[in-house]
């Protein structure tokens, strides 16, 4: 793994984390699942880090199970869930770190927004870069956005996953 600074986003400077590769469910919910995780007291802060995975291709049996999940025939451009499906790993394991101000388990998801720039094709080498964003007050509690950003080899971004 390495990490790298930028300039976030949401304004000031973020780290962004390269992962060697997408994180597997059962690490992550262990790492969610660690006594060890410090929920700090008082006001929560988001951290200031983004999760990255690069040249993840995009699973042709995947995509094709994604399709036939969906209904529909299997093709060679890719449903925008699946790109969801790709980066919900990485996202969990952002919320999974120990410095993570709310845990894992117990987080309620509100909505899900996929905009997607341009068609995926299946095999595509594509970089997967999450972050949160966006703590908000609630009335049952807090409320902030995990954003999954799905770009190419080429740096365009292709897809943007707000949930």
């Amino acid at each position: 793994m390495s990490a790298v600074q930028s300039t976030s986003p949401r304004g000031g400077t973020e780290q962004i984390k390269d992962l060697a590769d997408v994180p597997s469910f059962p690490a992550v919910y262990a790492a969610a699942l660690d006594p060890r995780s410090s929920r700090r007291k008082g006001e929560p802060t988001l951290p200031a880090i983004a999760y990255r995975v690069r040249s993840v291709r995009i699973d042709a049996e995947r995509a094709r199970d994604f399709d036939h999940l969906m209904g529909g025939p299997a093709t060679d451009l890719v449903h925008p869930g699946v790109l969801h499906v790709l980066a919900f790993p990485v996202s969990l394991a952002l919320m999974a770190r120990r410095d993570f101000p709310f845990p894992l388990l117990g987080l309620v998801h509100l909505r899900n927004q996929v905009l997607q720039h341009r068609p995926v094709r299946v095999g595509e080498l594509v970089d997967v870069e999450c972050r949160v964003r966006d703590l908000r007050p609630h009335r049952k509690g807090r409320t902030f956005e995990a954003v999954s950003t799905i770009l190419g080899q080429d740096g365009e971004i292709i897809a943007t996953d707000v949930s």
